[in-house]
């Protein structure tokens, strides 16, 4: 129980010096509790390249299935693994993220505007990213296999809980480099 409980103010105290470490060493700030940044403090930080690209990463995805209450469910994981992880104390660091929005996980990968997601952007930096996608927002049907809507017209979606078994295993998975 102590090794789960030091374990879990870790996890919620890295974010906090990772961003106080970030601030001591950029040209910004961070505002103060409540406060707001002004559109020239972010356009400060968006041209800074406090840091920068370190390395490549490999995307895979998953499909663990489960039955709960008689029902088959899918979990969809997506994670993107950095070719050389960045570690902290001899572990990997990982960011594990869940989508408010869409919930199926590619908003991480790639904005709606087109630009790189945050999951990306941390790959990129040797940090392990995992997106939980929420049960029945993942388009098993979607072509290109990234889970996505868009090609669906709004009053045709419908949640799908479970994808049909491709293999005898009930862990599946695909992976693309990038």
């Amino acid at each position: 129980m102590k090794k789960i409980i030091r374990h879990l103010l870790f996890s919620a105290m890295f974010p906090a010096v990772f961003l106080i470490a970030a601030d001591a060493a950029a040209d910004w700030k961070l505002p103060p509790d409540g406060g707001t940044l002004s559109r020239e403090e972010v356009n400060v930080i968006l041209t800074a390249d406090d840091f920068p690209e370190s390395t490549a990463y490999e995307r895979k995805i998953e499909y663990l299935d489960f039955t709960s209450y008689g029902q088959k469910f899918t979990q969809v994981v997506v994670t993107l693994h950095p070719k050389q992880p960045r570690m902290h104390r001899g572990k990997k660091l990982v960011v594990v993220g869940g989508e408010p929005g869409s919930e199926y996980a590619m908003d991480f990968l790639e904005t709606p505007e087109g630009s790189e997601g945050m999951g990306v952007w941390l790959a990129k930096r040797g940090v392990t990213f995992v997106a939980l996608t929420r049960i029945g927002r993942w388009n098993f049907l979607d072509r290109t296999g990234n889970g996505s809507w868009r090609e669906i017209p709004l009053e045709s979606r419908m949640p799908i809980y479970h994808s049909p078994v491709r293999s005898s295993t009930t862990r599946r998975s695909q992976r693309r480099r990038r």
